[in-house]
């Protein structure tokens, strides 16, 4: 997909642009990240970057909230947990060799080790908790979400966890 810039008008609702503290006529600038498109003022005062902020928390805090809901709360693996710590893929393999394996690009990767040697196989799915950035698994951590069940979300790709 190319980045097109287009000068266009853009009407939002009334109410919305009430709700939002807009000026009438005020321009609007897009700040754009993966899986996520922000509107707000093009140029901002402090007091409007500070309550941005802090919309913008709110909005962070709901999301980490729905997120361990889904996932549930931590409650001590016997041994600890698994995935304290597993911050990165356990393999990485070339593209040639993916193909010569008959793994798709972008599947996970499952290593065993027996004996000294490394065994790696398609682990079947295309994300798993490693997936999670950082410093939202370190948020999930602090407020007590199970990051096995993290994992088990991760893995099913596609699982619903937010609405509206």
């Amino acid at each position: 997909m190319k980045n097109h810039k287009r000068n266009k008008d853009f009407a939002l609702p009334g109410e919305v642009a009430e709700i939002c503290g807009f000026k009438p006529g005020e321009t609007l600038g897009f700040r754009v990240e993966k899986g996520l498109l922000v509107a707000a003022p093009a140029s901002m005062t402090a007091l409007q970057a500070a309550r941005a902020i802090d919309a913008l928390t709110c909005l962070a805090a709901e999301f980490l909230g729905k997120l361990k809901d889904a996932c549930g709360p931590c409650e001590g693996c016997p041994d600890g947990c698994p995935y304290e710590g597993v911050y990165g893929p356990e393999a990485e393999l070339s593209g040639e060799i993916r193909a010569e394996m008959g793994i798709p690009e972008g599947n996970k990767l499952h290593v065993e080790v027996c004996d000294g040697v490394a065994h790696v196989t398609d682990g079947g799915q295309r994300h798993d908790i490693t997936d999670v950035p950082p410093a939202v698994r370190r948020m999930l951590e602090d407020i007590g979400a199970c990051a096995g069940s993290l994992d088990e979300l991760m893995m099913l790709d596609g699982e619903v966890v937010c609405h509206g």
